[in-house]
C-alpha cells in the first residue's frame, strides 16, 4: 500500500532493437521530434569495431581513424561516434548542423567554421 503523495519512480524509456543497435525511445517518436527544440531519436555512437574494415582502420594513424569513423557515422545518419584514440564521444557534422549555430566550443566537425570560438587571448602578465 502506498501513502498519499508518495513519489513514484519515472518510467524506464522503452527499448527497441534494429540490426543489433539499441534505440532509446524516451520522449521522442521514431518519426522525429515532437517540437522544434527536441532532438530526433538517434542510435548509440558509432565505434571503430562497428566498421566492416575495423582491423585495417585500426592500423591507420589516429587522425585517419577518426576521419573514417566520422565518415561512416555520417553515412549512417548518426549524431556521434567514439574517437578510437581517446574513447571520447564526438558529435558529427550532421548533429552540429541540426542543433544550431556554432556553440563556441571548437567542436572537431563544426559546420560553421568555428564562428563563435574566441580568438586566442594574450597570456596573463
Amino acid at each position: 500500500m502506498t501513502s498519499a503523495g508518495a513519489a513514484t519512480a519515472p518510467a524506464e524509456p522503452s527499448r527497441a532493437s534494429a540490426e543489433g543497435v539499441t534505440l532509446l525511445l524516451g520522449g521522442a517518436s521514431a518519426e522525429g521530434p515532437h517540437n522544434e527544440n527536441e532532438s530526433p531519436v538517434s542510435t548509440q555512437p558509432l565505434r571503430l569495431n562497428d566498421l566492416p574494415d575495423a582491423a585495417a582502420v585500426a592500423a591507420m594513424p589516429p587522425e585517419r581513424q577518426w576521419r573514417r569513423v566520422h565518415a561512416a557515422a555520417v553515412a549512417r545518419g548518426l549524431d556521434a561516434y567514439i574517437d578510437p584514440a581517446t574513447g571520447y564521444q564526438v558529435w558529427t557534422r550532421l548533429y552540429l548542423a541540426r542543433k544550431g549555430p556554432c556553440c563556441g566550443n571548437a567542436c572537431r566537425h563544426c559546420p560553421y567554421g568555428h564562428a563563435n570560438v574566441p580568438k586566442s587571448t594574450p597570456e596573463a602578465a
